[in-house]
Protein backbone atom coordinates (compact mmCIF):
# COMPACT_ATOMS: atom_id res chain seq x y z
CA UNK A 1 0.00 0.00 0.00
CA UNK A 2 1.59 3.36 -0.95
CA UNK A 3 1.61 6.46 1.51
CA UNK A 4 -0.97 8.10 -0.92
CA UNK A 5 -3.09 5.03 -0.42
CA UNK A 6 -2.95 5.14 3.83
CA UNK A 7 -3.49 8.79 3.85
CA UNK A 8 -6.98 8.31 2.06
CA UNK A 9 -7.96 5.45 4.15
CA UNK A 10 -7.37 7.58 6.58
CA UNK A 11 -9.04 10.42 5.83
CA UNK A 12 -12.55 8.40 4.85
CA UNK A 13 -12.05 7.25 8.56
CA UNK A 14 -12.24 10.12 10.18
CA UNK A 15 -14.81 11.15 7.73
CA UNK A 16 -17.24 8.35 9.25
CA UNK A 17 -16.53 9.37 12.67
CA UNK A 18 -19.50 10.72 14.21
CA UNK A 19 -17.94 13.60 16.51
CA UNK A 20 -16.82 16.59 14.44
CA UNK A 21 -14.71 18.41 16.62
CA UNK A 22 -12.08 20.88 16.19
CA UNK A 23 -9.41 18.34 16.19
CA UNK A 24 -10.89 15.72 13.58
CA UNK A 25 -11.01 18.30 11.49
CA UNK A 26 -7.56 19.65 11.87
CA UNK A 27 -6.54 16.17 11.22
CA UNK A 28 -9.11 15.77 8.22
CA UNK A 29 -7.83 19.12 6.71
CA UNK A 30 -3.75 18.33 7.41
CA UNK A 31 -4.72 14.87 5.49
CA UNK A 32 -6.48 16.51 2.45
CA UNK A 33 -3.46 18.69 2.05
CA UNK A 34 -0.95 16.13 1.90
CA UNK A 35 -2.88 14.00 -0.13
CA UNK A 36 -3.12 16.98 -2.69
CA UNK A 37 0.65 17.92 -2.18
CA UNK A 38 1.84 14.13 -3.44
CA UNK A 39 2.53 14.27 -6.78
CA UNK A 40 3.92 11.05 -8.63
CA UNK A 41 7.11 11.49 -9.77
CA UNK A 42 6.85 8.23 -12.43
CA UNK A 43 4.46 5.77 -13.70
CA UNK A 44 4.60 2.71 -15.03
CA UNK A 45 2.43 -0.02 -16.66
CA UNK A 46 2.31 -3.50 -16.94
CA UNK A 47 2.06 -5.34 -20.35
CA UNK A 48 1.18 -8.71 -20.90
CA UNK A 49 3.92 -9.76 -23.04
CA UNK A 50 6.86 -7.86 -21.80
CA UNK A 51 6.43 -6.82 -18.00
CA UNK A 52 6.69 -3.40 -16.38
CA UNK A 53 7.15 0.17 -18.52
CA UNK A 54 8.17 2.84 -16.64
CA UNK A 55 7.42 6.42 -17.68
CA UNK A 56 8.40 9.76 -16.13
CA UNK A 57 7.61 13.66 -17.29
CA UNK A 58 9.96 13.17 -19.92
CA UNK A 59 7.70 10.40 -21.83
CA UNK A 60 5.02 13.39 -23.99
CA UNK A 61 2.15 10.61 -22.70
CA UNK A 62 1.40 8.95 -20.16
CA UNK A 63 -1.14 5.87 -20.47
CA UNK A 64 -4.25 6.76 -18.82
CA UNK A 65 -4.02 3.11 -16.87
CA UNK A 66 -0.74 4.03 -15.41
CA UNK A 67 -0.11 3.21 -11.95
CA UNK A 68 1.33 6.37 -10.32
CA UNK A 69 4.61 6.10 -7.92
CA UNK A 70 5.21 8.07 -5.61
CA UNK A 71 9.04 9.13 -3.36
CA UNK A 72 8.91 8.93 0.28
Amino acid sequence: MTDRELMQQALEALDRVMSHGAAVNEAKEALRAAIEQRKPVAWRKHYENSGYTYFDERWRTIPHDAEPLFSN
